[in-house]
């Protein structure tokens, strides 16, 4: 359990503190703000009440990706003593190593979580505990396992992170009006994956995605704007994976919680615990996925294209259109023709 929570500990620091995005401090090793995604009422010295909904359903996807095991918790909780202060949250997100314990005997024993939020006084507690359902199905879960064990395929960073490939071989890098731009494309690469993920029973897929920041996302641009673009990245997943479950609920929600928000840097080494005033404001980036298909036998990077992007009822709407009907086409004019969609 421990070592699980210290390999989440890079996102989530629930094991250390509960609320531990609640500030940008030590335990937000992310340095980002989280404050869009819950609500807080401090009428102190009588109570704060705090909902935490959003910071839930937003971390859920993140969480079990990268193999914990997501808990909500409301509680009441009442200082004993003169102040009397009381103190309710609902549903704080906890993400904690798939071993681990965690129940309401958790919550009252702040030994374990440090929910005892009272400092002079003893708190009488009434919590709820729930641990939410995975996003994905037991057999798809063992699958992936399986992958990783043997080829370590189904990690979205994999290309990036083994040491016999240069990534910048298959990247661009141009500056045009105050932005740089880096533009990588992995097809070359999306051969050499396929066979050894169906040999562990994957599929292979492809996926693109855009990151797109202000000044100060990158050391070496820090007065310029940045936007990086990836194209036809290599993961495999597992034959019974719902493929649209998988990047929609899993690998794009990881992305855009690691990379898309305010960023802040510290200012100030000697900062005090837990207080975002040692933080100094660094970026902005937005994280958007593009998309994703199977790597087929026969590959075509052509077969599939971004035709649109419309906005309806305040989400994003992706138009996908199927490029089929140029198979008897040449290369070139494939490219020709669905760049101008």
């Amino acid at each position: 359990c421990t070592s699980e929570n210290q390999d989440l500990s890079w996102y989530f620091s629930s094991s250390t503190n509960p609320i531990w995005f609640y500030y940008i401090g030590y335990d937000n090793f992310l340095r980002k703000d989280f404050s869009p995604y819950f609500e807080c009422t401090n009428a102190l010295p009588d109570y704060i009440n705090c909902d935490y909904t959003d910071m839930l359903e937003y971390s859920v996807g993140p969480c079990q990706f990268l193999g914990g095991t997501m808990y909500s918790v409301s509680l009441n909780q009442t200082c004993s003593g003169e102040d009397g202060i009381m103190y309710n949250e609902t549903n704080v997100p906890m993400c904690l190593g798939a071993s681990c314990t965690f129940n309401e005997s958790s919550v009252e024993d702040d030994n374990s979580y440090y929910f005892d939020y009272c400092e002079d006084s003893h708190a009488n507690f009434e919590a709820d505990v729930v641990k939410i359902e995975s996003l994905v199905s037991e057999e798809c879960d063992a699958e992936v396992q399986n992958i990783k064990e043997t080829t370590g395929l189904q990690d979205p960073d994999y290309i990036f992170i083994i040491e016999d490939i240069d990534v910048a071989l298959y990247c661009t890098n141009e500056t045009i009006d105050g932005t740089v731009f880096d533009a990588c494309d992995f097809t070359p690469l999306l051969e050499d994956y396929r066979e050894p993920c169906e040999n562990e029973g994957g599929i292979l897929y492809k996926f693109s995605d855009m990151i797109s920041a202000t000044e100060g996302y990158y050391d070496a641009y820090d007065d310029l704007a940045y936007e990086l673009t990836f194209k036809n990245v290599p993961v495999c997943i597992g034959a019974s994976c719902h493929a649209k479950k998988y990047f929609e609920k899993y690998i794009f929600p990881y992305f855009a919680y690691g990379f898309e928000g305010d960023f802040y840097q510290e200012d100030n080494y000697y900062y005090n615990y837990n207080t975002s005033s040692n933080y100094i404001y660094r970026y902005t980036a937005t994280y958007r996925p593009l998309e994703y298909a199977p790597v087929l036998k026969t590959e075509n990077p052509y077969s599939k294209f971004l035709l649109s992007v419309g906005v309806e009822d305040g989400e994003q709407v992706d138009e996908i259109k199927m490029c089929k009907w140029l198979s008897k086409r040449t290369s070139i004019r494939k490219q020709s023709i669905c760049s101008k969609k």
